[in-house]
């Protein structure tokens, strides 16, 4: 099976230029340096992380005005390029630069990536390039890459817990946890460990999915006075897991369940060898017992009081703000004095007091606004200030400043001198025609028209569910809030939560009324659509995505469609055939969107597909196998084969001239080629079409059915291939969960 590359492209900030004595005296355009940046000491074990900086810029005294692109190469091999509407330093570079203007490029990867380096010297080549003109620079760095030198790890699932309560005459899912032991033999810190789990019924009908999350050690962000953040040899951790909850019981049925957890060390792990795989999984059982004769499952669109608040919410946003915030928000009341951290803006010394409250209450957990400035933390007692801007442990914070004025890049809270800012939040609910929404606002806020933005609320669900086929029109509940709360959630905030519940984050309140206005309609359609894929009659249950990313370009597709979203928010536009070229190709939302963009540019996204895609025929699509260059032969004939459903169409020309075309013969073994075939002839080995599946002989042979022998997946009817034989439906679906790896 082909080793899935390890590389992290930040291209958006790729490259920038260098070009010397262009046309004028006055305009003096360089790459000025390239630095290794990670690791910090510039020694580099085969299993480091490598970050490298290019700075360039236009050091003359005259604007340059014409696009320029800068390629990378990677011992001599082209590795991406930045050209058109690609940005560096958020400028974008077919705008060319100004005079003085100065940008940083960034090329990252693992050093284990064999596709492009080496054990031994390496070179890194910048070539700047500019558009109608034949000069162009080059500049090159070289370093070493060792082998070894890393400590070797043993990390073992011992135990999965699960807590069940019995409410209202049915069995409900409380927690998921599972403990973690270092069976040494070096202590396990400074790094994060990933961990997923997967549920399914014990008779393989009914799949649950797959979900993730992981326990973060590093350094600023763990705090070492209430947390585990030294891992020792002999030492447990738990792991537990509450995000997911509330949409797994959603989706419980009775029964007996199992469940699998797993230990990642892809994603993971940054600082060590691989640990031992024979550790890195763990099975337990349960079951879920309803018993029809007690009382009925509890109405969660009932209106209850939310005491703090003094609101009448729908049981389940009660709920969701019960354990998901309020408890993190740590907030009180009655807590007396706190720690009170010093923060210097500018280099300032004069005292200005910044308080955080939410209804009255102090809120003792919160993420800190971001500075627009140059800043630097003179104290911090009892570690309250985590490095990831996480405050926890106090509601005040002592800014020193040189003068009153605004200091932070989102908001518009003021610091006067010798004076107290408090800033006071409270919650407002706003009911529209297919949901509510609840806002945290400044008590004397002037910024928000709720009613207007809960009009587009209706709009959007409206129009997404008309394309999407479904009626009637499901509800929706809005929690919406600045990044000092939603921070808390993880992530940027904004998220399908379960049973018809999203949070969004709107910035601050500056960002919202310069940024925001627009970006948030594209945020709420997308969890929306995140919303219409939970419901049981969209049939998308029968996508197995190991990450999301299909649901991702998803969501994003039907919100561009709409007119809530733009492609150039998201991804290139137009996009370059191909989605290995991609900058954060590994991050699950840029594959599927790439998917998407390319679905779009040719003219195959409209209202018939859409209408196919959310009511899938009941059959099971397995791209579970994807990974960021789609260079899985199981994955990309199941991608077709999703994709043809939708389109009503055989989308194997598609899939060959827009999604794979750049694939390189070294990744893929050949170039795919999936049409202009002979009748009894293919191209891709693993393709699987019309029952059949393309032979390693490049054959067309239909599949096998269950108990006969095989050497691959694709062979077989059910797409699973166990110890040689088929495996049957039944037993496929319960397997299912089982190989899903990531998150659901």
């Amino acid at each position: 099976m082909m080793q899935k590359r390890v590389v992290t492209i930040i291209f958006g900030l790729l490259m920038l230029f260098s070009f010397i004595n262009m046309v004028s005296a006055d305009v003096d355009i360089d790459i000025q340096s390239i630095v290794i940046e990670e690791p910090a000491d510039g020694i580099i074990n085969d299993k480091d992380h490598i970050l490298i900086k290019a700075t360039m810029g236009n050091l003359g005294d005259t604007d340059w005005n014409s696009g320029y692109y800068v390629d990378t190469y990677i011992n001599g091999k082209k590795y991406g390029s930045c050209s058109g509407t690609c940005e560096l330093s958020d400028s974008p570079v077919n705008q060319g630069f100004k005079a003085g203007q100065l940008v940083d490029a960034y090329w990252a990867s693992s050093a284990t990536d064999r596709e492009y380096l080496q054990l031994g010297e390496n070179e890194i080549k910048f070539h700047l390039g500019f558009e109608e003109e034949t000069e162009y620079v080059e500049k090159s760095i070289k370093f070493d890459i060792s082998e070894g030198g890393l400590p070797e790890l043993d990390l073992e699932i011992t135990d999965g817990l699960i807590e069940i309560s019995r409410i209202n005459g049915e069995d409900v899912l409380g927690s998921i946890e599972a403990v973690i032991k270092n069976n040494g033999p070096v202590s396990f810190e400074d790094d994060v460990i990933h961990i997923s789990f997967c549920i399914s019924s014990e008779n393989g009908e009914l799949n649950l999915g797959c979900y993730g999350s992981f326990i973060d050690l590093r350094a600023g962000f763990c705090n070492p006075s209430t947390e585990t953040c030294v891992l020792e040899p002999g030492q447990s951790i738990t792991y537990s897991n509450e995000e997911h909850i509330d949409l797994i019981n959603s989706r419980f049925e009775y029964g007996d369940y199992v469940i699998n957890y797993y230990l990642d060390d892809v994603n993971g792990l940054e600082n060590y060898k691989d640990t031992n795989s024979d550790n890195n999984y763990y099975y337990s059982n349960f079951e879920i017992d309803r018993d029809i004769s007690e009382p009925p499952k509890e109405n969660q669109t009932e209106l209850i009081l939310d005491e703090f608040s003094g609101i009448m919410m729908e049981r389940m946003v009660k709920e969701k703000l019960d354990s998901r915030l309020y408890n993190k928000m740590k907030l009180c009341s009655n807590c007396g004095s706190l720690p009170q951290p010093s923060i210097s803006l500018e280099e300032g010394d004069k005292s200005a007091i910044y308080n955080l409250y939410l209804h009255g209450q102090k809120v003792t957990s919160f993420i800190r606004p971001y500075s627009i400035t140059q800043d630097a933390i003179i104290n911090n007692p009892g570690n309250v200030l985590l490095n990831n801007n996480k405050v926890d442990g106090t509601n005040s914070i002592n800014f020193l400043i040189p003068s009153e004025g605004n200091y932070f890049q989102n908001r518009y809270d003021i610091l006067t001198p010798n004076q107290i800012t408090d800033i006071r939040y409270k919650i407002v609910k706003e009911e529209g025609e297919y949901g509510s929404a609840y806002f945290f606002i400044l008590e004397d806020d002037n910024i928000f028209n709720l009613d207007e933005i809960v009009q587009t609320f209706d709009e959007i669900v409206y129009d997404n569910s008309n394309l999407a086929g479904i009626t009637p029109v499901p509800s929706y509940y809005a929690i919406v809030m600045p990044t000092v709360f939603s921070g808390l959630l993880g992530g940027e905030g904004t998220f399908y939560m379960g049973d018809n519940v999203i949070s969004l984050n709107f910035g601050g309140e500056k960002y919202y009324d310069l940024h925001g206005r627009e970006k948030i309609k594209g945020s709420f359609s997308h969890e929306y659509v995140h919303l219409l894929q939970s419901l049981e009659e969209t049939g998308q249950y029968a996508i197995a995505d190991n990450s999301g990313f299909f649901m991702e370009g998803m969501a994003d597709g039907v919100s561009i469609f709409n007119g809530y979203r733009q492609w150039i928010d998201v991804i290139e536009d137009p996009i370059e055939p191909g989605c290995s070229q991609l900058v954060n190709q590994h991050v699950p939302h840029t594959l599927g969107r790439c998917i998407f963009k390319h679905l779009d540019q040719e003219g195959f996204l409209n209202e018939a597909f859409f209408n196919r895609l959310f009511h899938l025929s009941g059959d099971s699509y397995f791209i579970y196998t994807c990974d960021a260059s789609l260079q899985d032969p199981s994955c990309t004939s199941e991608l077709n084969r999703l994709l043809s459903f939708s389109a009503n169409q055989d989308m194997s020309s598609f899939m060959e001239t827009s999604l794979l075309a750049n694939l390189d013969e070294v990744l893929i073994g050949q170039e795919a080629k999936f049409a202009s075939q002979s009748e009894d002839s293919c191209s891709l080995i693993g393709l699987r079409k019309d029952g059949n599946f393309c032979s390693p002989e490049k054959r067309w042979i239909e599949q096998k059915s269950a108990d006969e022998f095989c050497d691959n997946n694709f062979e077989c009817s059910t797409n699973l291939c166990i110890d040689g034989k088929c495996v049957s439906s039944g037993v496929w679906q319960k397997f299912l969960s089982w190989l899903q790896k990531l998150f659901g």
